[in-house]
């Protein structure tokens, strides 16, 4: 159904504009009546197989090339920059104070021509060729380019030229023999993401639940579990010549889900595949995991990447550039980056490096947090409190505790307050706020928690009592848990890390690991039933898979309140059946291997690395200042990284 304007009661004197949902009529410009992609993917993806298969039988028998000579005489039109692109900075040439004072226009169009020049391959960068652009979008035109596919050059606005000259079809047929076609295929099979999860499309494909375990030697299954994964993530990098590394992923931000390289975030980014594998060395060195040759060098090169990029932004503010600040996050954002920074330095033969970056890196955030919108853990204001803690103690600089104080701040003015509760409220995403860890009152109260102690300032704590307070009015007596608000379709309750009980029980036991309150105790016991009830089969990752309800119910199990009958041996033995039986799965598209911490499989290796009964990991789900002094005698196992 889609909306749309019509007048109601037509022909009566209280006629009106109003908005009805209809039924849309069926596009004529696609390729099937019902042109549901997702329904149609095993056929694309099989389509792309079957081409490529055909074009390098062609190639093999030397067939393609003669038939791609035919093209050589054509002549071909490119436009070399988004039409949208052109459409802003015509606009803003014929602005009429443009047009009063026409030449600080114009000079800002050829900075952003310029600009857009060094981050598009195929967009011109000789300033004769910008000049030409910018004249001909005073008049009024696209600019475009022509030329003889043979030749190569193209002639465009103005009589100039661009590119040099070569036989295209050559060239084309050069760039698609080197194409790696494993890679490729794996962003077609991906993309599914990016065009239907933000639409609360869910995979259908393994379930990631064993009905029966298989039993034998858990802990060789275990370590076989998380080397396999760690080579897949090896083999799938995109290493540069200057020594980084990238990976192209389904990739969550702050807009929503997209195919694209990783961003260098703790979630689904650089420093949660850094985290990893520095916890995959640290577990080897102490004999907890298998050895993986290469695994050191990814690490540097990893940690490289993240320096490059701070260099990057560096750069650019030096140079005037101005940028919207990352979001404050403790996930996705600063505060993730300041955690990551944290840990890595203690594996790192070069952390004082590692700990100067995350102080830059908080230096960024009272700018963040002021337009920040979402106030939630995972890319919100209140996650970068707990970063900020541990940044303070780490340093003994009190102004980051000063700086965590002022968000608390932030977040004691925009909060909804009602009948002793409180919640914080979003227009599009939480209009009526929203519960759980990482977004909602769960990992705010939780933030809010940590900052009353770590400054003895009770309003802290009131409010993060308030927060609790909203979460406790979404229990659900008759399902025995949390009401999920995000309106979905299905189940009116969750049973997730980030959204629902997995959350909600890590977070009230971090707060309390010793079980002192009684309420921890019915709060752990009532988390761990419904996760054990609804939270496990849905896929493998910790955000929304068994291995976050994994953390919970082994908790839950050392405190002996988890569910009858279930012991942590018979719970590691399910989730290893499963991974041997359907592969990592995130809940992302069959067969898609995001290597992000959270939501793929970098997380299902982590938390494997976990399951071992001496492990000295930090828990990712909880990242809290007590984390860091748990890492206190962890060893550097990685050499310095070379420049």
């Amino acid at each position: 159904m889609q909306k749309q304007q019509v007048i109601v009661r037509a022909g009566f004197d209280d006629a009106r504009v109003s908005t009805i949902l209809v039924e849309p009529p069926k596009s004529q410009n696609h390729p099937s009546p019902d042109p549901a992609l997702a329904e149609y993917w095993p056929e694309v993806l099989r389509g792309f197989d079957e081409l490529t298969t055909s074009l390098r039988r062609l190639d093999s028998e030397g067939i393609l090339a003669t038939r791609l000579r035919r093209f050589e005489q054509c002549t071909v039109r490119m436009v070399t920059r988004p039409t949208e692109v052109y459409a802003e900075l015509t606009a803003m040439l014929w602005h009429p104070a443009s047009l009063h004072n026409p030449e600080p226009a114009r000079q800002r169009a050829t900075e952003l021509l310029t600009k857009m020049a060094e981050n598009v391959r195929l967009a011109p960068n000789d300033p004769v060729v910008i000049e030409a652009e910018i004249e001909e979008l005073l008049e009024g035109d696209i600019p475009y380019f022509s030329g003889v596919v043979r030749e190569g050059t193209f002639s465009g606005p103005r009589g100039t030229q661009w590119l040099p000259q070569s036989n295209l079809t050559e060239a084309t047929l050069k760039n698609w023999r080197a194409a790696d076609f494993i890679l490729e295929r794996s962003v077609i099979q991906a993309s599914l993401v990016s065009a239907y999860i933000n639409d609360g499309w869910t995979s259908g494909g393994p379930t990631g639940f064993a009905k029966q375990a298989r039993g034998g030697d858990l802990d060789k299954r275990r370590r076989r579990q998380a080397a396999e994964i760690v080579r897949r993530i090896m083999n799938d990098a995109i290493r540069g010549e200057d020594g980084t590394v990238a990976w192209i992923a389904p990739v969550l931000s702050p807009t929503g889900w997209a195919v694209q390289p990783l961003d260098v975030d703790l979630y689904n980014g650089i420093s949660g595949v850094a985290v990893l594998l520095g916890a995959y060395l640290h577990e080897a060195a102490a004999g907890h995991a298998d050895p993986v040759d290469g695994v050191d060098q990814l690490f540097a090169a990893t940690f490289r990447t993240l320096e490059r990029a701070e260099q990057m932004y560096e750069r650019g503010l030096r140079a005037g550039v101005k940028k919207r600040p990352a979001p404050p996050g403790a996930y996705i954002g600063l505060g993730s980056q300041i955690w990551a920074y944290l840990i890595l330095s203690h594996w790192h033969s070069n952390g004082d490096d590692g700990l100067e970056r995350a102080c830059k890196l908080a230096e960024q955030i009272p700018e963040a947090t002021e337009i920040d919108e979402r106030n939630e853990l995972l890319c919100g204001t209140a996650g970068a409190i707990a970063p900020l803690l541990m940044l303070s103690r780490r340093t003994g600089d009190q102004s980051y505790t000063r700086v965590a104080s002022q968000l608390g701040d932030l977040l004691q003015e925009r909060a909804t307050y009602q009948n002793g509760k409180a919640c914080w409220k979003e227009e599009t995403f939480a209009p009526e706020g929203l519960g759980g860890f990482a977004h909602g009152v769960t990992g705010i109260g939780w933030a809010l928690a940590h900052l009353a102690r770590a400054t003895g300032n009770t309003k802290y704590r009131e409010l993060a009592q308030k927060a609790f307070a909203f979460e406790d009015s979404l229990f659900d007596e008759g399902d025995q848990n949390w009401r999920d608000l995000r309106g979905l379709e299905g189940p009116k309750t969750a049973a997730a890390w980030c959204h629902g009980s997995v959350g909600i029980g890590l977070a009230h036991l971090n707060l309390d690991p010793k079980l002192s309150q009684p309420k921890t105790r019915r709060l752990l016991r009532q988390a761990s039933s419904a996760t054990w009830r609804i939270g496990m089969g849905r896929n493998q990752c910790p955000c929304h898979g068994n291995l976050g309800a994994w953390e919970l119910l082994r908790c839950a199990t050392a405190a002996g309140e988890a569910p009858e009958d279930l012991d942590e041996s018979h719970l590691l033995d399910v989730i290893l059946t499963s991974l041997e039986q359907d592969g990592p799965s995130s809940g992302l598209g069959g067969n898609v291997f995001p290597p992000g911490l959270l939501p793929g499989a970098g997380g299902i290796a982590y938390q494997l690395l976990r399951a071992h009964p001496k492990h000295n990991l930090p828990s990712i789900l909880t990242p809290g200042e007590e984390e860091l002094s748990a890492l206190e005698s962890f060893p550097a196992v990685v050499e310095q990284c070379p420049n």
